[in-house]
């Protein structure tokens, strides 16, 4: 008489099925348990190995070692990219960060009108005065500025100063966070003081890094500009 198993399977075959599923299963836990040892790669036009799984890691980690690298090991019949070595392929995977974001044109980004709100400017030899600054950036690589600034005159009036000014500007080191803007150019300078009237010309030139706060906002070291649509 043939024993059943569960569910009224015959005992042989529920015992075949078990040895197929412990077969799968081992031959999966292999697969998760692939090594890297004995990996050879091209660093600097050399040949350099073998590495143990740990040197893979690492160099995956340090960047030495990326999709495009080209990898050796016993058993293949030519150099290949990491990516279709499955044992380095695994690492990447796993190991590899993602691209870094891409950096936006920052020319693109400050086309348009830029201001300040109403700032404390301290100023020596006279006190504490304020100043609002307004630039419009052409993504071509130009500006435009009003420099705004008023101080107390000692005698209940306000003298207030303009600084209008043109010029060239140029992103360097840009990155997600912010870039590196230099300004060259030109100003002129009238007030409401005695005299004022008559513009003062002179030079401009402006180096400064500025964070990007958000699509719409600078920070120019504490200094927070605002886009204005026009």
């Amino acid at each position: 008489m043939r024993r059943i198993g569960a569910g009224g399977v015959p005992a042989p075959v529920v015992a075949v099925l078990l040895a197929f599923l412990l077969a799968v299963w081992s031959g999966a836990g292999a697969a998760q348990q692939m090594t890297a040892d004995g990996v050879y790669v091209v660093d600097n036009g050399q040949a350099v190995g073998p590495l143990t799984h740990a040197d893979v890691e690492q160099r995956i980690r340090d960047g030495r070692l990326t999709a495009q690298t080209m990898v050796w090991k016993q058993g293949m019949a030519d150099w290949g990219p990491a990516r279709t070595v499955k044992e380095v392929a695994q690492l990447l995977n796993v190991l590899q960060p993602p691209p870094p974001p891409p950096v936006r044109d920052y020319n693109a980004f400050l086309d348009g009108r830029w201001e300040t709100g109403r700032t404390d400017l301290p100023i020596e030899g006279i006190g504490l005065g304020t100043q609002k600054m307004e630039v419009i950036y052409n993504k071509v690589g130009t500006y435009t500025s009003t420099q705004i600034i008023e101080v107390s005159d000692g005698m209940g009036g306000v003298l207030r100063t303009t600084n209008k000014g043109r010029g060239t500007f140029k992103i360097t080191n840009p990155s997600p966070e912010g870039f590196h803007l230099s300004m060259i150019g030109t100003t002129l300078m009238t007030s409401n003081g005695p005299g004022g009237n008559v513009p003062l010309p002179g030079n401009f030139n402006y180096d400064s890094t500025l964070r990007v706060v958000d699509e719409n906002t600078l920070n120019d070291n504490g200094l927070i500009f605002r886009r204005v649509n026009y």
